[in-house]
This record gives C-alpha cells, structure tokens and sequence, in this order.
C-alpha cells in the first residue's frame, strides 16, 4: 500500500511538473521537460567531476553553455549532497543508453559558465 501512494506521488509530481513547466524559468532556476542526453562527461577536474550535454539548452543568464547540465559530482560546488549527485549522473547514464527522454531541473549559480541539476527523472 505505501509503494502505491509513493508511486501515485512521484506519478502527481512528474505530470505536475510536466503539466506547468515546459522550460519553465524561476529565479534562477528552469525546468526541461523531454529533452535527448547527447553526450556525458566525467573528469576529475572539469564540470565539478561529471556533466551532460543535453538536446534542450537553458536560457538562465549565467549558463553561458546553455546545452550542458554538471551534477557537482565531486562536490566542490557545495550544492548537493555526493549521493545524489551521483544518483542523478546514474540517471543521466541509463537515459543516454536507452535513449530515453529526461526532465530536467536546473538551478543558477553556474560553475565555469555551467549550471548545475538538482533534479532528474527519465521517462
């Protein structure tokens, strides 16, 4: 029973997010909804350790790569806690393997002209 009500949550959540942002932009903070992973990145010294390029590009002012989402993988952002940020680079992984569409959840400041994603869901 509480499987069903998480999943009947997660399900309102994702079609809540769907139904009112397609690229929608809060201060300093936008949503892309359906967007292709093309390309994934990791390293130990770029992109706070590990970054997607993504079909959809963010329009917040200091994305000045507007195709490419970091996860702060390393944690040198200070944004988010390692787990998740490795959860979230998991996710963006099995999207650009299965090809897979993603809703994104991106949120200024940006690290070397790169915002960072505090939420992921593939679909």
């Amino acid at each position: 029973m509480v499987n069903n009500k998480l999943a009947t949550y997660s399900l309102c959540g994702f079609l809540s997010l769907c139904c009112f942002s397609s690229n929608v932009a809060l201060a300093g903070q936008e949503t892309l909804v359906g967007a292709k992973v093309e390309q994934i990145a990791g390293s130990d010294s770029e992109y706070t350790g590990c970054a997607a390029k993504l079909s959809l590009s963010v329009s917040l002012p200091s994305c000045t790569y507007p195709n490419y989402v970091h996860f702060d993988c390393d944690g040198s952002a200070n944004s988010t806690k390692k787990s998740s940020s490795s959860a979230m680079f998991n996710l963006i992984q099995l999207a650009y393997v299965t090809d897979k569409s993603v809703l994104v959840v991106v949120n200024e400041p940006a690290t070397d002209g790169v915002c960072r994603a505090s939420y992921v869901n593939v679909f």
